[in-house]
């Protein structure tokens, strides 16, 4: 079965998202152990990631615009950093 050992202690949060990102490529070559019944659990789960990681994207944002790292960015404005970066949304 898929074995997840992506571990938050001590980890900054760019080394943690380094190892979530390694785990979700192989995650692909894992679903041939998983059942029938498992294909709807697992889809509901990568819904709820997708959500959390919209806002933790939108946080990400606004904490850049609060401390002045956004003021380092070419973009214009926050709503042109976050769109720069989630290339999923739509305008």
């Amino acid at each position: 079965m898929f074995e997840c050992q992506v571990s938050r202690d001590g980890q900054d949060p760019a080394g943690f998202l380094s190892e979530t990102v390694e785990h979700l490529a192989r995650l692909g070559s894992q679903l041939w152990h998983v059942g029938k019944q498992g294909f709807a659990d697992i889809a509901a789960k990568m819904d709820a990631l997708a959500v959390q990681l919209d806002c933790a994207r939108v946080a990400l944002v606004e904490a850049g615009q609060t401390r002045g790292a956004a003021d380092q960015s070419a973009s214009p404005s926050s709503t042109d950093r976050l769109m720069e970066h989630s290339f999923h949304c739509e305008p």
